[in-house]
Order: structure tokens, then sequence, then C-alpha cells
């Protein structure tokens, strides 16, 4: 479990990679990384919050599944 909880942030699909407006596999990804470890969440939700803030969508799905988030 150890390995899982220092490396889930690894896994973590890109949303900029994403082909269309289906983010819902990276908002999955994102929920088990709220998980299982906190501060990488922070730190990936702080990336995507500047690289991304323009993908509505994204946040719909984040949103949906009800994880933390800084609002605007």
């Amino acid at each position: 479990m150890e390995f899982w909880k220092h490396h889930v942030a690894d896994g973590v699909p890109d949303p900029g990679s994403t082909v269309g407006s289906e983010y819902a596999r990276c908002a999955d990804w994102l929920a088990a990384v709220h998980e299982l470890n906190m501060t990488a969440y922070q730190q990936l939700l702080a990336d995507w919050t500047v690289r991304h803030r323009l993908r509505r969508n994204l946040w719909r799905e984040i949103d949906a599944r009800k994880l933390p988030r800084e609002k605007r």
C-alpha cells in the first residue's frame, strides 16, 4: 500500500492529452490520489488549476465527485 500512496499521482492522465471533452478518467484518478496521498492531490490540483483552468468540463467532472478545491 505504501507504494501506491507514494506513486498514485504518477498514473494520473494529463487532461491536456485528452481527446474531446471527456475528463471522467482524469477525475477518477484524481479522486484516487485524494484518497491515498493528500499532498500529491494538492500539488496536482494546483498544477491543473494553472495549466487547465479553461477546461470547464474537467472542473465539472471534479466537482461532480465532490473533490475539494479552491473556488475562484
